[in-house]
């Protein structure tokens, strides 16, 4: 785009400044520069901070100068872009001069939108012009970033340009706080599900993780943690904790005494060395069973328990932490669901009863066949099916019916003769939706 020096600029629009600045008519309101961002950022952290033009009106602008002012010993300018407006005030295109001009504390703006007045920025609020990188360097309760007077060589005025002539602005500065932040961590248990038995037998594992919040700190490097986790002792109780580290590490303390929940306790390495950014990573894998007598025994609903972190299980107590350069940091919590699931509750059968006549004979071998071959009707049972008990319903129960019927071979595995339930549950063969031989 054409560029003009700033000396040229100068001379031609910014001139006007030393002629005396005018004031908008009376139905006018002030333009103002006003600078947007956080209001807090950690020491050491990078954050963005945008000047922006609010003009109610009614007069369009030709163009505008301002400075930023910051406290060098507590923000540091990494770098200005333009916003939108400058890229598109020119009729959708960039305006035909923009100079920016960074110093040590603050830079300066100048801006022409086009140099024959063919195109203005009309009245609006919010107008982004330049968007600022910066360094919290310093800490304090709360500095200024704001718009000025006096940036630049030769030093700018905040002020915009109507019908030729500049136009005094408000400043609204931004109060920045810079605080020492602290890396933040979550202990996360998850939700899980269950099957119990009819018994009330049951049967889990579960892998906790550390997780890393961001709030603005960078990827932290932990050395190890404590963690205690607590669950329903009248349900089920914990078997075995142990770590589900990347590595094996060089000291861990489990405990188990506690009826309510567990504890463990982990130094990755005793020397230093080992160190383990915490992205949702797993910690720790604890196994579950069923107390004894279970109070889940002849339940057909489901039940639905509680992981909860706790920083009061053991003796003495273990408390929640994630350890960094040798300092502790307490995690939020976020506790887990348990869902035990009751059994499915299938009718009791025959095996080799596959038509359900209540007798295991050959027309039970030709049933098979039919199904399998001819497309004869379905089973009703597959467990009933299922002659030899191994997971599959194929010719070899129809052959197996036959050995045993006309050469002398193995009954039928159980439940035969008599109906019952088979006495280890396998997936396929143990469904029964219905069975009417018994």
């Amino acid at each position: 785009m054409p560029r003009l020096t700033r000396s040229v600029f100068t001379s031609c629009v910014l001139c006007l400044a030393t002629m005396g600045l005018v004031t908008m008519s009376l139905n006018a309101q002030t333009p103002a520069f006003r600078i947007s961002g956080p209001t807090d950022v950690g020491l050491g952290q990078t954050f963005e901070a945008t000047v922006r033009l609010d003009n109610p009106g009614p007069s369009s602008l030709e163009g505008w100068t301002y400075g930023v002012c910051v406290d060098p010993l507590l923000v540091e300018i990494q770098s200005v872009a333009l916003g939108e407006v400058p890229l598109t005030a020119n009729g959708g295109f960039p305006v035909d001069f923009h100079d920016i001009s960074i110093q040590a504390d603050g830079y300066a703006v100048a801006c022409a939108i086009s140099i024959t007045n063919a195109k203005v920025l009309p009245p609006g609020i919010n107008d982004e012009l330049t968007i600022g990188t910066y360094s919290a360097v310093g800490l304090t309760p709360s500095t200024v970033l704001t718009t000025c007077d006096g940036q630049g060589i030769p030093p700018v005025q905040s002020v915009v340009v109507v019908l030729g002539q500049a136009v005094a602005t408000d400043d609204i500065p931004l109060d920045l706080a810079i605080e020492v932040l602290n890396p933040s961590f979550s202990a996360i248990a998850p939700d899980v599900e269950a099957n119990y038995g009819l018994t009330g037998a049951l049967g889990f594992s579960v892998t906790v993780l550390l997780h890393q919040n961001d709030n603005g700190f960078p990827p932290a490097e932990s050395q190890g943690f404590s963690l205690g986790l607590g669950h329903d002792a009248s349900l089920f109780q914990v078997t075995s904790v142990e770590p589900a580290l990347p590595f094996d590490p060089d000291f861990q303390q489990v405990g188990l005494a506690d009826l309510d929940g567990w504890t463990i306790g982990v130094v990755y390495a005793l020397v230093g060395g080992v160190k383990l950014v915490l992205n949702n990573q797993p910690v720790v894998t604890a196994n579950y069973s069923n107390v004894d007598p279970s109070p889940l025994a002849g339940n057909d609903q489901p039940v639905t328990s509680t992981l909860e972190w706790s920083d009061g299980i053991g003796t003495p107590p273990v408390v929640n932490v994630v350890v960094l350069g040798g300092a502790s940091f307490a995690p939020d919590f976020v506790n887990g669901t348990v869902t035990l699931n009751p059994p499915i509750v299938h009718p009791e059968f025959r095996r080799g009863d596959a038509n359900q006549d209540s007798i295991v004979n050959l027309a039970d071998g030709i049933w098979m066949l039919n199904q399998l071959f001819h497309g004869g009707p379905s089973f009703d049972c597959a467990g009933a099916a299922d002659v030899n008990a191994d997971d599959q319903l194929n010719a070899a129960d129809a052959i197996f019916i036959f050995t045993w019927l006309f050469m002398g071979g193995s009954p039928p595995i159980a439940p035969y003769p008599e109906c019952g339930l088979p006495v280890e549950v396998i997936p396929l063969p143990s469904v029964c939706e219905s069975y009417l031989g018994c």
